[in-house]
């Protein structure tokens, strides 16, 4: 089933550092860039409308900004928001 394979997907990329593992204080959405998806690989097209999560490490003063976006696509930004959910309970 394509959710288990993108939640094994998102749980790895968060123990990875590759996703954060909290909610940020803010999230933004727009059209979709044609880059892959960290969540799924498959592309956000420019028709669908994606949602950026910041970047998981610190980003210094004046730095370009980082090659890789977290920009998912919606269904699985609903899927990272369940994992990092259980995730941070597992935690507690």
């Amino acid at each position: 089933m394509i959710d288990s394979k993108t939640r094994e997907r998102i749980t790895q990329a968060i123990k990875d550092g590759r996703l954060p593992r909290h909610r940020p204080a803010r999230l933004w959405g727009g059209s979709g860039t044609g880059r892959p998806c960290p969540a799924c690989a498959e592309p956000v097209q420019v028709t669908e409308v994606g949602f950026e999560l910041p970047p998981t490490g610190p980003i210094a003063v004046g730095a370009p900004p980082p090659e890789e976006e977290n920009f998912l696509h919606q269904r699985c930004l609903a899927i990272w928001d369940e994992v990092i959910r259980e995730l941070n309970a597992d935690k507690s």
